[in-house]
């Protein structure tokens, strides 16, 4: 075998060797409401979560925001949602009930709706609620605060704003299906954050592993509405990290030099 050919084949088993794992990264920003009346009172500088949207951007080489502007109040799930030029998804319920789990809501900027929640741009935001009167079918729903968003093609990096999550003590879990199986879990919100907003994000660098769809459930759904606002689907900026065992073409470049190590014997 050559030199070169040496070089080749110890080059590629190295780069297997030295192989990053995939990595999820989550940027939250949370800002508390400490007005006399936090219920009546609309967060408008949000410096904490603005900082975590604008990190998690800054990550992407593309994405779209869906602020719900486009919808009439009330639209109920299940209905699609679109992130501009990106790409398309669906929001629909997570529980065993498929006609409700949340609403699309009108909300003047800067405003409350004496509940807490509140719109993070415009006057449209999604919320969840365990059902009330004028609600379809209402007193059928035990357990809607649980409601899931599937990507029409899978994506490296969604994000969000929630408001208002803690009530009751509910914590906010948000799980990230990935391709192929399995999942990365995300927990925010608790008593102190009634009221406040909380911007999360989470992207992934592996490619053979992005998300599929989220779903979101309330550890206290029947009771801790929650609002949502500005939804974020994109692509994570640079090229991805191929895990194991997703070393493909790496492998690739270790079986071209046997190839030609074995034509060079061969010619000897």
């Amino acid at each position: 075998m050559g030199p070169i050919v040496r070089i080749l084949l110890i080059g590629s088993l190295l780069c297997v060797g030295n192989s990053a794992p995939a990595a999820i990264t989550a940027y939250t920003g949370t800002d508390l409401n400490g007005n006399p009346d936090p219920k009546n009172t609309a967060l408008v500088l949000l410096p904490n979560s603005n900082a975590a949207e604008a990190n998690f951007l800054a990550q992407l080489s593309a994405y779209g925001t869906e602020t719900f502007e486009s919808f009439a109040n009330p639209t109920f799930t299940s209905f699609g949602v679109t992130f501009g030029a990106y790409g398309t998804g669906t929001l629909s319920s997570a529980t065993g009930d498929p006609d409700y789990s949340g609403r699309v809501r009108a909300q003047a900027f800067g405003t409350a709706n004496t509940q807490g929640r509140f719109t993070i741009s415009g006057s449209r935001y999604f919320e969840t609620d365990p059902g009330a009167a004028g609600m379809p079918n209402p007193g059928d729903h035990d357990n809607t605060g649980d409601f899931a968003l599937t990507f029409t093609n899978p994506v490296t990096a969604f994000g969000f704003y929630a408001t208002d999550i803690g009530d009751f003590g509910g914590v906010l879990q948000v799980t990230y299906h990935l391709l192929g199986g399995g999942a990365h879990l995300e927990s925010i919100g608790n008593p102190s954050t009634t009221s406040g907003a909380i911007y999360l994000g989470v992207t992934t660098d592996d490619l053979l592993h992005p998300f599929t769809s989220v779903t979101f459930h309330n550890t206290f759904s029947t009771q801790d509405f929650v609002g949502f606002d500005n939804l974020t689907a994109g692509t994570i900026s640079g090229t991805p990290v191929v895990p194991e065992p997703g070393t493909l073409a790496i492998w690739g470049i270790g079986s071209l030099a046997i190839i030609i190590a074995s034509r060079r014997k061969a010619l000897a």
